[in-house]
């Protein structure tokens, strides 16, 4: 029996050239890991090697190139009996947790620079410590000890993100090994500089995402459990009862020796290439010039399992309770023709749209497989255009050029069938931000303003527009207060806006409130909903942006800490607490709360305050020093922390 946790993968397809791409590859294997799965696998590497070298003929640049070498949460999460109420990352669905780059557990803040991973001591807030480190020292002697790679090669590491267990820490990180090419004259080489005579220029690059997994039982020395890899630079990932799900994307390269590199997964030094029977196809891609690598990962069981599909570029990926959507944007390769009237002009099967095709596998644990294939016209936006709702798939999505755009509604039935739609919604504007919200889309457009659509999904087969606002600039990020209210983060007359939306109304949509940033000002916030702090209850919102006033010529960062009163129809500004000034610039990334303490956290400093009165406790430096690396930088490296 399958669990009713799907994996979904979203496959986009051209909607011209389809034709051509099948005869050129014709349908090979027999999906050899499960009779039932409706994406067949390779059998073979001759027959991964026949279809990719078919798909190479297809005059693909990418492809075959030789090569040398729901209703959120609100944020607030209970510990253990006793303990203070805590916040947890800003995730789209309830449930599903993401990877970031701070993580709680109600006592301790874990934080993941680029080069290592800072556990403080963070409450109660007014002596903040570290209590130990995961210096880049430990992960990269790891890799380097674990994974294959040419003797000769380079090595840099970067930390993406974080996991957080009971007594468990999951590490993501990404691994590169490169090798320069140096050359002068006539004479190039592949190795060393000494072997060369005057310069370096590019080199072949192999990365892997890899996932560490510490015991915190004993939280002053943590130690790695395991560790697990496979090839390509990572997307993103979920989690899911435990399981984490992490998806890789690897160019497809053709090596001197005419063999493909295969994906490769390993646990610790374990593995290597994925057998063929583990590599999925799309027998209608005629553009496929990347594996798309997922690895499932049980973070208490320490099993993982890695399959690969070929396709094209990945882009939007989204993640319910019941699914997993992955998809990948594929354009018409046929030119498009900019008409001089283009309001008059609709829109015919003559012209080509691109296309997307959704494939579901269905997941029980670790395992996956195909079950199931739809079809659709249109790109996704970002993850928040789609959702899943009693086996429904609503998504929004936009088609034709950017002369002629035209923004589409669509409701999927449980087998992937279009059932319903709502075509040519604000013609010509671009899709800004969207959010299901029950039965409800809100959904923001924009070309000179901002128009809020509301869309009712109750009937999954007849979905309507019940109405529509016009107010200047637009919303890039909506996040729900209540039943009848939604938050928007985004921009007017080219600065930094908060807007508290009455939607209580469905077909009166007005904006009950405001603030408009002074001067100009940018926040994370606007593009990375995880660097969003709100909690519905108290009204708190919290974002980090970073401000220039034209007046004085004074530069800062920090957060913003505001109360949202839905019933008061009010945006109040409670205060800022500042991470620089014009002698320091800092990157601000997150906060969060324990008990009565709010926590803001930049690029090297953690901060403490009362969250009554934003008052002053406690701060410490966490992280200090920068690592280059790279083909063209070497590696610096500095891990000190200081409190």
């Amino acid at each position: 029996m399958y669990s009713k946790s799907v994996v979904l993968i979203a496959i986009v397809l051209a909607a011209s050239g389809v034709t051509a791409g099948i005869s050129t590859i014709a349908m090979i294997g027999n999906g050899h890991n499960d009779p039932t799965d409706l994406m067949p696998a390779f059998s073979s590497y001759s027959e991964l090697s026949r279809f990719l070298d078919g798909a190479s003929s297809n005059n693909n640049p990418l492809y075959g190139r030789e090569v040398t070498g729901g209703m959120p949460d609100t944020n607030q999460q209970q510990a253990s009996l006793g303990s203070p109420d805590y916040s947890r990352t800003n995730v789209q669905v309830s449930g599903v947790d993401e990877a970031d780059t701070v993580k709680t557990d109600g006592e301790y803040v874990y934080i993941a620079s680029s080069d290592c991973v800072t556990i403080v001591k963070a409450y109660p807030g007014d002596n903040l410590s570290a209590a130990s480190i995961i210096t880049y020292g430990i992960l990269a002697a790891e890799a380097n000890a674990t994974i294959e790679h040419a003797s000769d090669s380079q090595f840099g590491m970067t930390v993406s993100g974080l996991y957080l267990l009971p007594g468990r820490l999951a590490v993501i990180a990404t691994a590169y090994y490169w090798t320069n090419y140096y050359g002068g004259g006539e004479y190039y080489a592949l190795g060393s500089k000494a072997e060369a005579s005057t310069f370096a220029y590019g080199g072949y690059t192999t990365d892997r995402t890899m996932i560490f997994v510490f015991d915190i039982n004993d939280i002053g020395n943590p130690s790695m459990l395991g560790s697990f890899s496979v090839s390509g630079y990572p997307v993103t990932s979920r989690m899911q009862d435990g399981t984490v799900y992490s998806i890789s994307q690897q160019y497809i390269q053709k090596r001197d020796d005419g063999r493909y590199d295969i994906p490769k997964a390993q646990n610790g030094s374990d593995g290597g290439d994925l057998p063929a029977e583990d590599i999925h196809y799309d027998p209608e891609t005629n553009d496929p010039g990347y594996f798309m690598n997922i690895m499932a990962l049980d973070i208490s069981k320490l099993k993982a399992k890695s399959i690969s599909i070929v396709e094209g570029w990945s882009s939007t990926i989204y993640m319910s309770t019941e699914s997993l959507y992955l998809t990948f944007a594929k354009w018409p390769e046929t030119p498009v023709m900019i008409m001089p009237d283009v309001q008059s002009r609709t829109l015919s099967q003559a012209k080509p749209l691109p296309t997307t095709s959704i494939y579901r596998i269905d997941v029980n644990g670790t395992h996956m497989r195909v079950a199931a294939k739809g079809d659709i016209r249109g790109v996704l936006a970002d993850q928040f255009s789609m959702d899943e709702k009693d086996g429904y798939l609503r998504v929004a999505a936009y088609n034709g050029d950017w002369a002629d755009r035209r923004n589409v509604v669509y409701v999927l039935d449980s087998n992937l069938t279009v059932i319903g739609s709502i075509k040519d919604i604000a013609v010509n504007e671009t899709i800004q931000s969207s959010r299901f919200v029950g039965d409800k889309l809100y959904l923001v457009t924009f070309r000179q303003v901002d128009p809020l659509f509301v869309i009712d999904l109750s009937v999954p087969t007849a979905p309507k527009i019940l109405g529509e606002l016009t107010i200047p600039g637009f919303s890039t990020y909506l996040h729900p207060v209540d039943d009848g209210h939604i938050l928007g983060i985004g921009t007017e007359n080219g600065t930094l806006k908060v807007s508290l939306f009455d939607v209580s109304d469905s077909t009166e949509p007005k904006e009950d409130a405001k603030y408009v940033f002074s001067g100009y000002a940018y926040s994370s916030s606007q593009y990375e909903h995880k660097a969003v702090l709100f909690n519905a209850e108290t009204g708190l919102l919290v974002i980090p942006a970073s401000g220039y006033s034209y007046g004085d010529g004074n530069y800062t960062s920090g957060f913003y800490a505001f109360d949202v009163s839905a019933s008061a129809g009010a945006i109040t500004m409670r205060g800022v607490i500042t991470h620089s000034n014009n002698s320091y610039w800092a990157d601000c990334s997150r906060a969060l709360y324990i008990g009565e303490y709010l926590y803001t956290i930049s690029d090297s400093i953690i901060m403490a305050n009362e969250l009554s009165d934003l008052s002053a406790v406690d701060s410490m430096v966490y992280h200090e020093g920068t690592r280059y690396y790279g083909p063209y930088y070497g590696v610096v490296e500095s891990d000190v922390v200081s409190g």
